[in-house]
């Protein structure tokens, strides 16, 4: 896997394997160390709908805030392409299959992260993401074409952009 200089000097001779994809060029790879040890490496178009710069810089904060986040060792960006290397969290990620097919033992788990996110400091988060913010968002990357129709829920797999964008629109709370 080639990747830049400010991501390399940290993972240059570990094997890279691929853990999962959330889209089409959105990849996270588990990274094993000479020793063993894990890191994971993510990599993301620059124009995606969430930039890993800032993925990194919302993990720092978390961290501060005392949430089980992992450790950014580095983020960076590199033509089209962003890239954020983390340490890996102890434990069992919550996408595990075997994890994921006992529902009965993933939901408590699932329920106790949210529980431990939501008495986090939102007071004191310096990223606002209130309706009016999300929705210009939104707008913007359906301009923009940036968003894919294929990634929409099936429920709205039938709706052009525009008319998902006018569905959310109309379901604004007021």
């Amino acid at each position: 896997m080639q990747c830049p200089g400010q991501i390399r000097q940290y993972v240059d001779g570990w094997r890279a394997d691929l853990a999962w994809e959330s889209g089409p060029e959105i990849r996270t790879w588990r990274l094993t160390g000479p020793a063993g040890q894990r890191r994971y490496l993510k990599t993301a178009p620059a124009d995606a709908a969430v930039p890993l710069r800032g993925e990194a810089a919302r993990m720092r904060w978390a961290a501060r805030a005392g949430l089980p986040v992992p450790v950014v060792i580095a983020a960076c960006g590199a033509g089209r392409a962003e890239w954020l290397l983390t340490e890996a969290l102890p434990g069992r990620s919550a996408v595990d299959q075997d994890l994921r097919a006992d529902p009965a033992a993933l939901v408590p788990v699932l329920a106790a992260g949210l529980r431990r996110f939501h008495r986090a400091p939102a007071g004191s988060c310096p990223f606002p993401f209130q309706i009016e913010i999300a929705m210009a968002r939104v707008r913007k990357r359906v301009a923009a074409g940036l968003i894919d129709a294929d990634d929409m829920n099936p429920e709205h797999a039938a709706l052009s952009l525009e008319a998902a964008l006018a569905e959310l629109e109309r379901l604004q709370p007021e």
